[in-house]
């Protein structure tokens, strides 16, 4: 909506919008700048007040967002700008303005901020190595705790370094695969791959990439967990078992394993040979 204020007569005059925006039926009351400044959320009027001054001391135009109160009780977000126009000896004639309501446009600011906030704190807090990467030039931008534990660096560290630079890709060719997945579906999940510490080791590890937007631009959250004692366990598991499958293939005694309920699952030759 628009309005104008006459500066001569002191009378203010406002488009049916204006008149919608601050909760009154088109045209229904006299406005003036008085009831404007009542309209203002206490909290927003000595801002508003203080731009009013300004802009009547030195004509210059206002550009600023502040709340209303309609007389309902609703609370609304404006966006006023407004310029003055002058006569020929440079006092000021009229004031010329324009207000939108914007509600939407800051609940919605206010809905990603909470949402940032929160993911702010999962992120530092989550016991699941998790940082974000900038995908065009792949450079950290930020790592949380327990990613920073799990590759042994420091945060001061990695932050503005692309993880090829501190050689954290154990193979070169599978980064080349993941990074070509990514750019082509926008996620990578669990991934088994083999990633190198500051210390040098490389370890078994499941990564998943995320498209993800901070700031206004896009990102890649990148989501690390360390399974190199399970791959290591299950190896070691798989070595026992198979050397205890060769002692059984070749000893001389017969050996047979049955379930609970006495059927042969299994036997080696031994005792084949021992019952013909």
């Amino acid at each position: 909506g628009h309005w104008s204020w006459d500066r001569t007569v002191d009378r203010a005059t406002m488009s049916d919008e204006i008149y919608r925006i601050f909760g009154y039926t088109a045209q229904s009351v006299a406005f003036s700048v008085e009831d404007f400044l009542s309209a203002v959320h206490a909290d927003d009027r000595k801002m508003v007040q203080g731009l009013m001054q300004r802009a009547t001391k030195t004509n210059e135009p206002t550009d600023a967002d502040f709340r209303i109160v309609t007389p309902s009780g609703e609370v609304r977000w404006i966006h006023e700008r407004s310029t003055t126009s002058v006569s020929g000896d440079g006092k000021p004639v009229r004031v010329f303005g324009i207000c939108q309501d914007i509600t939407e446009q800051k609940l919605a600011e206010k809905g990603l901020r909470q949402s940032e906030k929160k993911f702010a704190t999962l992120f530092r807090h989550s016991p699941v190595g998790t940082g974000i990467l900038h995908p065009p030039d792949e450079c950290l931008l930020d790592a949380n705790g327990a990613l920073l534990g799990i590759f042994g660096y420091d945060l001061h560290e990695i932050v503005g370094h692309r993880p090829s630079d501190l050689g954290m890709w154990g193979d070169t060719e599978q980064r080349q695969q993941i990074l070509e997945t990514f750019y082509a579906t926008g996620e990578v999940s669990n991934e088994l791959t083999k990633l190198r510490r500051k210390d040098g080791a490389v370890g078994e590890m499941l990564l998943s990439l995320i498209q993800l937007r901070v700031a206004d631009e896009e990102c890649a959250l990148a989501v690390v967990v360390d399974i190199s004692e399970r791959v290591q366990m299950e190896k070691s598991l798989h070595e026992r078992d198979a050397a205890f499958r060769a002692a059984i293939e070749t000893a001389v005694d017969g050996f047979i394993a049955v379930d609970r309920k006495g059927a042969i699952l299994e036997t080696n030759d031994a005792f084949l040979h021992q019952c013909a």
